[in-house]
């Protein structure tokens, strides 16, 4: 019987989704480098070490505090979105910003932000780093390609991170806590390199639990480190810098679940940033035998069927950007089905 030799066709044939991309050594210990230099973070004392929500308000761009001349600028070049936001949902499509680079202070005492860099969350450009699990046929697998050149990158990256934390400076880190129950709760460190998007900080603390004071330099389980504008702050070369961008990944969120890292480079989207950390701790209760959900919580005051006004919490579930939130925001309870069934 003749010996069947598979077929060139057969050879072409592309990985399977669900078979993890070979790991590059050299990649792995410059992944493991950063990981470790994130974890020691800040020295303790000084000014970037978990400031003060009004540390981060002083020092960002609120239109109320600027010189008349500079508001103005401000104020015409909102308008100027605007128009474009409209042309752009005349053609179906989304706007790159909503709003300019500045801090609206509002009547209600809060604040309010727009994103620079992009305004929607983006799967597209989320790749995970596949280490000892099965790839989710539904998420991008970070390549063999895309790990070598990440091997020449890290290492510029955890040098940056080496000379400010040296310093003391332009690193904003910030240590909270990921849930509340004891027990079930993670450690998780936010490091935004640069002043210009402290909103990310300041919007990830409403978004978390206070950690005590006495665990903030301790060791975190999960690491989020963003650098917004890191082709501009980051010395990479303009050899590097071209390969990068023939690579397509001059906007990459890069998840490392086995090592608790979510790198974000080129984004100031706080939805990313919010669920940077929140899938690294899902992925850790998975290992732990236990079962995380994603879910949009609602709580309304609502009159049962005795007459009594209670405090009701209304849950939404369902995979990530399929509108949980949207929809929840959208019931209106009032007079409505579902306020009877509840």
């Amino acid at each position: 019987m003749a010996e069947q030799r598979p077929s060139s066709q057969d050879k072409a044939q592309p990985r399977s989704l669900l078979t993890a991309p070979a790991i590059d050594p050299a990649f792995l210990r410059s992944l493991d480098d950063l990981v470790a230099v994130a974890r020691r973070g800040h020295r303790q004392g000084t000014e970037f070490f978990n400031p003060s929500d009004a540390w981060l308000i002083s020092r960002m761009p609120v239109l109320q505090e600027m010189p008349d001349e500079r508001r103005e600028a401000v104020l015409s070049e909102a308008a100027s979105i605007e128009e474009d936001s409209a042309r752009a949902n005349e053609a179906d499509k989304a706007a790159s910003r909503a709003g300019p680079e500045a801090v609206i202070r509002l009547d209600s005492g809060g604040l309010a932000f727009f994103s620079q860099l992009g305004v929607v969350r983006r799967p597209d450009l989320t790749q995970y780093f596949v280490d000892g699990f099965t790839p989710n046929r539904d998420a991008l697998s970070f390549d063999e390609e895309s790990q070598k050149l990440f091997a020449e990158v890290l290492p510029l990256v955890t040098g940056y991170l080496v000379e400010h934390f040296d310093a003391g400076d332009t690193v904003v880190q910030t240590d909270r806590q990921i849930g509340d129950a004891p027990g079930r709760s993670f450690h998780a460190r936010q490091l935004v390199c640069g002043s210009r998007y402290l909103q990310l900080p300041y919007m990830w603390r409403q978004l978390t639990f206070d950690l005590p004071e006495s665990q903030l330099d301790e060791t975190p389980d999960i690491l989020e480190v963003s650098l917004p504008t890191w082709l501009d702050d980051i010395d990479l070369g303009d050899e590097l810098r071209q390969r990068i961008h023939e690579a397509g990944l001059t906007q990459l969120i890069f998840k490392a679940p086995t090592k608790g890292l979510s790198l974000h480079l080129g984004f100031d989207y706080a939805g990313e940033h919010k669920m940077g950390p929140l899938s690294i701790a899902m992925f850790l209760v998975k290992q732990a035998n236990g079962l995380a959900i994603q879910a949009a919580l609602s709580v309304a005051r609502i009159r049962n069927l005795k007459g009594e006004l209670r405090n009701t919490a209304l849950v939404t579930l369902g995979p990530s950007l399929h509108g949980k939130s949207t929809l929840t925001i959208m019931i209106e309870l009032a007079g409505s089905e579902l306020a009877r069934k509840l």
